[in-house]
């Protein structure tokens, strides 16, 4: 509503600076963005809702996150989170062996870095295990 406000976070300052810049030249004053880490930033306020997008996939405990976010939820209010599922790979019509030897090393590197690639396939786990109601569309 006219009255909301947005509060964006990012970790990465110099995302956080372009973030605002943008915010800014659309005259959306009512939108803000922090830097810092998301596990432990401070926040003013208590929030209607928390969405986040290709956020847990980053995280290495995404429920324990979950429950930290939900102390700054009011009551009743959204969590909404969208994240990659990556696991089945590609598929090309013809197949493509380039794309087949691409999408193995974009999963390797994902294993290597201890990112879950099947995030958006472990949300429902996560949102049960982190005392979330399980998720529905």
């Amino acid at each position: 509503g006219e009255g909301g406000k947005v509060v964006g976070v990012d970790s990465n300052p110099a995302i956080v600076a372009e973030a605002a810049g943008t915010a800014r030249a659309l005259g959306l004053d009512q939108v803000s963005f922090r830097a810092g880490d998301i596990n432990t930033i401070e926040l003013e306020r208590d929030f209607d809702a928390i969405v986040g997008r290709l956020v847990l996939i980053y995280v290495p405990d995404p429920s324990a996150l979950l429950r930290t976010l939900l102390g700054h939820l009011k009551p009743g209010g959204i969590v909404a989170f969208q994240d990659l599922d990556w696991g089945e790979g590609p598929i090309a019509n013809p197949p493509s062996p380039l794309l087949s030897q691409a999408w193995g090393h974009v999963s390797e590197m994902f294993r290597r870095a201890g990112l879950n690639n099947r995030m958006g396939f472990a949300l429902h786990g996560a949102f049960v295990a982190a005392g979330l109601p399980a998720p529905r569309m």
